[in-house]
């Protein structure tokens, strides 16, 4: 069963590398994950982590921006993006505002993961 982030945030933080996580860890307290459309792309290192309560990352008051993400299964053939897509606005509609993607996650065991972003 997939398990829902609290409020989440992501920021790109440079190029996938060895040090991803060392330099989210760092520089927000998350966990860096490297993000990549293909395979032989470089790739980029993505930040998520938990945000403040109150403010977004320039110290605004933003709530309503917050999203949270939760995988809800593997992407492959017989369920691409478009698939992807389709089962996350099911999943999340209305002002939840459900987008779906397929992402390669490096360091975990199923890599090509559909992940739901929504409003929380």
């Amino acid at each position: 069963m997939a398990k829902v982030n609290g409020a989440q945030c992501e920021a790109e933080i440079g190029i996938c590398d060895n040090k991803c996580n060392l330099k989210c860890e760092a520089s927000k307290n998350g966990k860096g994950i490297c993000e990549k459309l293909s395979p032989n792309e470089v790739g980029t290192c993505k930040c998520l982590y938990e945000c403040d309560s109150s403010t977004d990352r320039n110290g605004k008051s933003r709530p309503e921006n917050k999203k949270c993400s939760v995988g809800i299964g593997p992407c492959s053939v017989k369920c691409n993006d478009i698939c992807c897509r389709f089962k996350c606005a099911f999943k999340y509609p209305g002002p939840l505002e459900g987008i779906g993607m397929c992402l390669n996650i490096i360091g975990i065991p199923s890599t090509n993961e559909c992940i739901c972003y929504f409003n929380c």
